[in-house]
């Protein structure tokens, strides 16, 4: 097997909506063999706790040292931001009754005033 090169760029901050945390959703990553991409991408960098800060900072050196334990003799070349910061989020799944109301006011209130102009 080759040696596989694999290219790292990291955001200056992301946000996470699930508890666990992977580099895909903290970094970009390209390398030619696809396998190895896949496999990169799905290694986890952090996991929330329920009662635990809801951000974390990581740094790109801890990232190289869990990419060459995932894929030995792979070489690692960071692109990006040196630190990044990741922030759990909250997402409502559902939307309320005054939000669906609002979206039929406004929709009556322009289908009615796009009529007397």
């Amino acid at each position: 097997m080759a040696k596989a090169t694999i290219y790292v760029k990291a955001e200056r901050s992301a946000e996470a909506q699930s508890e666990d945390v992977f580099l895909k959703d903290v970094a970009s990553v390209y390398c030619e063999d696809r396998s190895v991409q896949a496999k990169v991408n799905a290694i986890r960098l952090h996991h929330f706790k329920k009662d635990g800060p809801g951000r974390f900072i990581i740094s790109i050196t801890e990232v190289i040292s869990l990419i060459t334990e995932a894929v030995p003799g792979a070489e690692v070349v960071s692109l990006g931001e040196p630190d990044t910061v990741v922030e759990r989020i909250f997402v409502k799944k559902r939307k309320g009754w005054k939000q669906n109301l609002l979206i039929v006011m406004v929709s009556l209130v322009c289908f009615f005033g796009a009529s007397f102009t």
